[in-house]
């Protein structure tokens, strides 16, 4: 609180002395040059005493400490991995249903690579699986193992 009342005091100790500056200065030449430096010097009047604030009241310590860059990056990397997997399993859905296939996607197991490509290694489902089955090793490959109810198929 103290920071804030010395800002306070300083702008307007600054306002007053350049108020009383301009009336002693010939401005007619110099007017913008002049407003210019008033600018910055109540910029700076003001600034600097709040750069004593303390911010650390706003933010947790303990937030700040527990994670690491890593667990940070690790998280982005599975958050990531967990929109591609929701994205591919609704358009998977979709595909299924414009074909009028009597099965739907209920979950895709998938990584991102290290070049950046998707690698979706199982597909489960419900409903017609033979059906669905046909579709989805078209469309995904031989490699995925497409999996109903927690059996493998």
């Amino acid at each position: 609180m103290d920071t804030i009342r010395t800002a306070v005091l300083s702008a307007c100790l600054t306002a007053l002395g350049l108020t009383f500056a301009e009336h002693i200065l010939p401005m007619e030449r110099f007017d913008r040059q002049v407003r210019l430096i008033f600018a910055v010097l109540m910029t700076t009047a003001i600034l600097k005493p709040l750069t004593n604030l303390d911010f650390s009241p706003l933010y947790s310590d303990e937030t700040a400490d527990s994670f690491t860059s890593d667990e940070i990056c690790s998280m982005a990397d599975q958050a990531r991995t967990d929109a591609v997997c929701e994205s591919v399993m609704q358009t998977l859905n979709r595909e299924l249903a414009e074909r009028k296939v009597p099965c739907r996607v209920t979950a895709v197991d998938a990584h991102i690579t290290e070049n950046g490509s998707i690698d979706i290694t199982e597909v489960q489902t419900e409903g017609n699986l033979l059906t669905g089955r046909v579709y989805l090793l078209e469309w995904l490959g031989g490699n995925v193992r497409i999996t109903e109810g927690g059996k493998t198929d």
